[in-house]
């Protein structure tokens, strides 16, 4: 097993913060994006890991350089030319999965947060024992076919169908996390050029009689799990994320609390990699700060604020709804409102 890594999109939604660093690389909670996923991938004990990069490559290899102690034959696969996209960008990477049977292709910028144990350890044996092309870790969804398009199925829960529009025979949508399990076999579907790993390569699989009457071409099939997943593709969106999660954060859960599990691998990840930063509760706000920024004893903190390392804040500085990221100068005075500062 080995896994591949997404790091290569531009973030266009999320500009101009991703002219600066890619999204993988954007502080939540003072840690980069692309570090999320790693905790629950864990559990698959991977023999090696591949990020591509495209956008800003030299910050994406930077932050996964950083951690290379923990990321086991850490390999990058460079798209100089053009952005390949999820199924170019894992066909474009063949050469590192030559003697691999199962590849985890999962989004580098996802924010998800288990509430079940061994997600990923009982799909791969699912995905084992069906012996399916693809598997597709998704959860339920209310905004699945309007705000988000879905994982489609039939009444015998096979997949039929990917997008915002519900296909003829469909019974039920699913939200796709952007983690999946994919066979080897995935690179004979994989065209040359830019291309959707759904829309483009899977979807082959769904349309080709041929190869969906063969012993395990034709199988796309879901996982269906439970756990709190946040969009974080704009500026908006990545602000809700930071308020939701350290709410989570302060929250008193009794153990068999369902959103305990959630809470715990949350605070599993920020004690990993951001164990400098700290959680103070004030009478109007929440603020998440690393303990070498300094100083902020007259910041002004309304609703959440996030603080980086090596922030500096002076005189009167008003933070509200804010996340100023690491090594960043504030100005005497400044306020800062829905906004990320890097």
């Amino acid at each position: 097993m080995k896994v591949m890594l997404l790091a290569a999109g531009e973030g266009t939604r999320f500009r101009p913060h991703t002219l600066r660093l890619p999204k993988p690389a954007l502080p939540f909670l003072n840690i980069p994006l692309g570090y999320y996923t790693l905790r629950w991938i864990d559990e698959l004990k991977p023999e090696g890991f591949v990020v591509n990069t495209f956008h800003l490559p030299s910050e994406i290899h930077k932050v996964f350089n950083k951690i290379k102690p923990r990321l086991k034959n850490l390999e990058f696969s460079d798209e100089k030319e053009k952005i390949l996209g999820s199924g170019g960008g894992l066909g474009h990477a063949k050469k590192f999965f030559a003697k691999t049977e199962t590849i985890l292709l999962a989004n580098a910028d996802e924010v998800f947060f288990p509430m079940e144990e061994k997600i990923l350890a009982r799909a791969l044996q699912q995905h084992k024992d069906n012996k399916a092309l693809a598997t597709l870790i998704v959860i339920e969804h209310p905004e699945v076919g309007q705000q988000f398009g879905g994982i489609w199925v039939d009444a015998n829960g096979q997949v039929i169908g990917f997008g915002k529009k519900e296909p003829v025979g469909a019974v039920k949508g699913y939200h796709y996390i952007g983690v999946c399990l994919l066979d080897q076999k995935v690179f004979d579907l994989i065209p040359e050029g830019e291309s959707n790993i759904l829309h483009d390569v899977l979807i082959k699989a769904l349309n080709d009689s041929k190869l969906s009457s063969g012993p395990s071409l034709g199988k796309v099939q879901i996982f269906n799990t439970r756990g709190v997943w946040f969009e974080t593709g704009n500026l908006e969106s990545y602000l809700n994320a930071t308020r939701e999660s350290l709410n989570l954060l302060t929250q008193k859960l009794e153990p068999f609390d369902e959103m305990a599990r959630a809470q715990r691998y949350l605070f599993d990840v920020t004690q990993e990699f951001a164990p400098d930063s700290e959680l103070y509760q004030y009478e109007n706000g929440i603020l998440w700060s690393s303990k070498s920024a300094s100083p902020l004893p007259h910041t002004s903190i309304s609703g959440f604020a996030v603080v980086g390392e090596g922030a500096k804040m002076p005189r009167s500085v008003r933070l509200e709804n804010a996340v100023v990221g690491a090594g960043v100068q504030l100005e005497d005075f400044e306020s800062i409102d829905s906004q990320l500062k890097l």
